[in-house]
């Protein structure tokens, strides 16, 4: 195999003067700040107050307020995910000043809408009952102007102006969307959710026309979901068409746009705020998307973004390092990956020839020709990147193995250590080979896992670690039932904080070798960890499973051996119950407002009540001859009925904790066994 060519060589060997290390993407503030922290009463009721005259008149006051409800703790717990940037104000500011472009001076004086950038690298935008719009960064990526991104935002402006998301709920409420006798409900929630769209596309035209934007961005973005969708479609063999569900198809918009354009004879410009503060946020969030990707366990996303970015920029070491740690962590799982086709081993393509009209396996490498549709990317664009010399000659590479070999090879002259690192992981199970790696990565000066790096070297990787549990309480879901509703409370930070350590400190009683930590607490200073806790309860739910050598945590990604390590444990299990109050049905305004009102204390200290209690505990272990998830559900408990709750729900947790550790063990014997 052919791993570099002579044009690579010269290309890495003039940049090896740059010395650029691999930038891991953001260092995101340690707290949420109070501007984020909002209180879901308050939201609930500045919702409930907004809702149009004509849903007042025609509609219950209850489905209303719930519809508020709802909102308000969507967009509370979304807030305080950790998931929004706060610490960006660059990018922030940008869209907001393209935002206020096209917001229409009707709406400007209610001083409601607000702009947040959501992490997350796919492409997607939405608008909340509130006024809050959040934009994901990976949008950026797609984009090529200022123009498409303020089409974009007018589009879910109009939603929010037309009110869409409560008329949804109310006429789902009403039973609108059940099916019927001529029509399926699926059907009738489809064809209610298209004309929506179709009436925020034709006022998001207008409001784009008014703020001297270009209407071509509205049909690039148009375009631009188009070829989303097609590549999507090129995943399914039997999926050959974007049908109508929730959106209209692309080409129905583009054709409504191109009339509209036609016929007001318009002009506009794609750049009003500033071209070159777009081109520089452009790049910077490159590295960002591909970090979220890996974080988020969607390893083909990331390979295929970090090859497109690594042609584009090909002596950048960032691509390169992601390259390298998408292949190595999606063949981990399935070791048979690596002899498959790179990237194009999941795609097909469409035949049609005397057999008829089909889809096969795509049956070519990604360097047998351009795979414009796959990078979403003209034959023109394509031809003006630094990396178009891989479909020139023959092909560098063509399985998942060849390719991390070969960007093995350009990380080394990229002077890129962490390249090395990514190198002795994939070799764990060859000591040798393994020791050498290691040697050579802590032979470098500046690298960023010199601990592990050094336990791995040592053999003590696990031995390091002490035989400890750590807790991780995540959130009690407090749900009141009126009958068939569902009503799910949410107190005020404080006070849950002061219920949640109290419950936790008893349910531990007599539970040896445990620490506990409340995990929304730590968000408001901790939350950099916060958000790997998250990250690794992720993976507990995951349906990962390992084809070839038994998954090790440490081996996936250093950073959850650095956090049990910081934490002095072996073992980091996660604590998720829902606490069911049953009563009569109540269908009142009144019964839904005194629900939303109830204190979490209160409801947990009431008698003669019908309660159950859903506990699931999951947990990540760095232990020998042990799994590395444990999954335990115990079944739904039912509380006494004339005692408080509050006792109740402390014994069965501290129950289920015994239980859950028996579970383990038996799942360790069968790992043996096997």
């Amino acid at each position: 195999m052919k791993y570099l060519s002579p044009f690579v060589f010269c290309l890495t060997l003039m940049s090896i003067n740059a010395q650029r290390g691999a930038d891991f993407g953001r260092s995101y503030t340690d707290e949420i700040p109070d501007r984020f922290i909002v209180s879901v009463p308050e939201l609930r009721e500045k919702i409930y107050g907004s809702v149009p005259e004509e849903f007042l008149e025609d509609q219950k006051p209850r489905y209303l307020y719930q519809f508020a409800d709802v909102a308000s703790q969507q967009m509370a717990d979304l807030l305080t995910s950790g998931s929004v940037y706060s610490d960006w104000p660059a990018l922030e500011e940008y869209l907001k000043e393209i935002l206020e472009r096209v917001t229409p001076a009707e709406m400007k004086s209610e001083d409601l809408i607000e702009l947040y950038v959501v992490k997350d690298g796919a492409f997607n935008a939405f608008m909340t009952p509130s006024g809050k719009m959040f934009i994901n960064v990976g949008l950026i990526d797609y984009v090529k102007d200022e123009a498409t991104i303020a089409g974009i935002l007018a589009h879910e402006l109009a939603h929010f102006y037309l009110s869409h998301s409560l008329a949804r709920f109310v006429k789902g409420n009403q039973g609108g969307f059940k099916s019927g006798l001529f029509r399926s409900g699926r059907k009738a929630l489809s064809q209610f959710s298209v004309a929506n769209e179709l009436q925020a596309d034709s006022l998001a035209a207008e409001w784009v026309v008014r703020s001297d934007y270009s209407i071509d961005g509205l049909i690039r973005s148009f375009r631009l979901m188009k070829a989303i969708g097609e590549k999507r479609l090129l995943l399914y063999q039997d999926e050959w068409e974007i049908k109508e569900t929730t959106h209209p198809t692309s080409d129905r918009r583009l054709q409504f746009l191109a009339k509209f354009k036609v016929k007001n004879q318009l002009v506009g410009e794609d750049f009003l705020i500033s071209k070159d503060m777009f081109q520089e946020l452009k790049e910077a969030v490159k590295p960002e998307i591909l970090k979220l990707h890996l974080e988020a366990f969607e390893y083909s996303s990331c390979a295929e973004k970090a090859l497109k970015y690594h042609i584009q920029e090909t002596t950048n070491p960032v691509y390169v390092y992601y390259l390298m740690e998408s292949i190595r962590r999606k063949c981990y799982f399935d070791v048979g990956l690596w002899q498959e086709d790179f990237i194009t081993h999941r795609y097909f393509k469409i035949l049609d020839d005397e057999k008829g009209r089909r889809k096969v396996k795509l049956d070519q490498g990604i360097l047998d020709q351009y795979p414009l549709s796959l990078f979403i990317m003209n034959k023109k664009e394509m031809e003006s990147t630094e990396g178009l010399f891989y479909w020139q000659d023959s092909p560098k590479f063509r399985t998942f193995e060849e390719a991390f070999i070969y960007f093995g090879k350009v990380g080394e002259y990229l002077n890129e250590p962490e390249c090395i690192l990514s190198n002795a992981l994939s070799l764990s199970f060859k000591p040798e080979l393994f020791q050498q790696y290691l040697d050579a990565y802590l032979a470098q000066d500046d690298i960023r896992y010199r601990e592990y790096a050094k336990s791995l070297r040592e053999g003590t990787i696990r031995s390091g670690l002490p035989n400890h549990t750590l807790t991780v309480f995540n959130n009690m879901l407090a749900i009141v039932r009126q009958g068939t509703e569902e009503i799910t409370l949410k107190e005020d930070y404080d006070k849950e904080l002061i219920i949640m350590r109290e419950l936790m400190s008893k349910s531990m009683e007599g539970q040896e070798g445990r620490e506990t930590v409340y995990l929304p607490g730590m968000k408001f200073g901790n939350l950099n960890d916060y958000r790997i806790f998250l990250e690794l309860e992720q993976l507990t739910f995951s349906a990962f499973t390992s084809r070839g050598e038994q998954t090790q945590l440490h081996v996936l990604d250093p950073r959850y051996w650095d956090v049990m390590r910081r934490y002095g444990v072996n073992e980091i299990e996660f604590v998720n119950f829902m606490y069911y109050d049953v009563r009569k049905v109540d269908k009142t305004f009144e019964g839904y407002q005194e629900v939303c009102n109830t204190d979490f204390k209160d409801l947990l200290d009431e008698t003669n009540r019908s309660r159950y209690l859903d506990v699931f505990i999951s947990s990540v272990r760095e232990k020998d001859d042990a799994r590395m998830k444990i999954r335990y559900y115990g079944g739904e408990d039912e509380l006494s009925y004339k005692d408080s709750g509050y006792g109740q729900v402390v014994d069965i947790l501290n129950g289920k904790f015994s239980r859950k550790e028996e579970y383990a063990k038996k799942q360790d014997r069968i790992k043996q066994i096997d």
